[in-house]
C-alpha cells in the first residue's frame, strides 16, 4: 500500500510540474526518475556494492513488470 501511494505522489507531481511549465520530453522525465533513484540508493546505509545491484534489480523488475502488464485504456496525462 505504501509503494502505491508514493508511487501517486511522484506522478502527480511529475505531471503538476509538466502542466505548469510545458511540454517536456520523456527523456527529461526519465533522467530525473533516474537521477532521484541514484541518489536515493545512495542515502542507503549500505555498501555500493549491495545499493546499486538492488537498484538495478527493481528497475529491471519494474520494467518487465510494465511490458507485461494487460492495458485496458490509453495512457492519459502528462507523466
Amino acid at each position: 500500500m505504501r509503494v502505491s501511494q508514493i508511487l501517486s505522489a511522484v506522478l502527480t507531481t511529475i505531471d503538476r510540474d509538466i502542466g505548469i511549465v510545458g511540454e517536456t520530453s520523456n527523456g527529461d522525465v526519465l533522467q530525473a526518475l533516474a537521477m532521484a533513484m541514484a541518489i536515493r540508493a545512495g542515502m542507503i546505509h549500505a555498501p555500493d556494492a549491495v545499493t546499486g545491484p538492488l537498484a538495478s534489480r527493481l528497475l529491471q523488475d519494474a520494467l518487465s513488470a510494465m511490458a507485461a502488464a494487460e492495458r485496458n485504456a490509453a495512457p492519459a496525462g502528462h507523466a
